[in-house]
């Protein structure tokens, strides 16, 4: 699968996304580099609901409240805006941007969802992490966003919001659980030790406008 990422941000436009089959060999890489294209290797992980639930004996997670959704944009937009790449996590590079992510991801934008699948856990009233999900088909359901206050991160949260989450898409009649992640993200290894396994390899290739 290859993915493609343009940014116009004058013209209004973050992202171009296209997917391409092939009928012949084809020198992408070459091509697209050539174009002044920088590359970020991506994986879609995948978890079998039936064989692969962990039970976390960690503080209890909660359905988000209305009320939390503005202490949820900052903690996401906290989280990714030291990540390497900004133009992959564009939409979460500015408060405003990361406010406008949840409004459509709350307005079903990014997939069907139910109150259930976005957790959060809380300490003293104090937002410590949340999880959001999504439905992508009849019997898969997708991790949309995991995010951790920097301060709380290394006690598990993480861990304990992907269970619950994992739990209630099991509940919901989900089969298998999906998301993506980069490669050389730490991540990935976070996953990959909640039995995460690859499905398919994704090669982004972006370049600035």
């Amino acid at each position: 699968m290859i993915e493609i990422v343009h940014a116009l941000p004058d013209r209004g436009v973050t992202g171009v996304i296209a997917d391409f089959i092939p009928l012949c060999t084809l020198r992408v890489d070459t091509a697209l580099m050539e174009e002044g294209s920088r590359t970020v290797d991506r994986m879609l992980m995948t978890c079998d609901l039936k064989r692969n639930l962990h039970r976390q004996s960690l503080p209890e997670t909660s359905a988000y409240s209305e009320a939390d959704w503005p202490e949820c944009a900052s903690l996401l937009h906290e989280s990714f805006i030291s990540k390497a790449e900004p133009l992959l996590y564009n939409k979460l590079h500015s408060i405003d941007q990361t406010r406008l992510t949840l409004r459509q991801y709350r307005q079903a934008n990014y997939g069907d969802i139910q109150p259930q699948w976005a957790r959060e856990i809380k300490s003293h009233d104090e937002l410590q992490g949340l999880a959001l999900g999504t439905l992508i088909s009849a019997d898969v359901g997708f991790i949309f966003q995991v995010a951790v206050k920097r301060c709380c991160q290394g006690r598990g949260l993480g861990s304990k919001l992907v269970d619950t989450l994992l739990s209630e898409f099991e509940k919901s009649g989900m089969q298998e659980v999906q998301l993506g992640v980069t490669v050389d993200d730490r991540a990935y290894g976070f996953y990959a030790g909640l039995g995460f396994e690859d499905k398919r390899s994704v090669r982004v290739y972006f370049w600035e406008a």
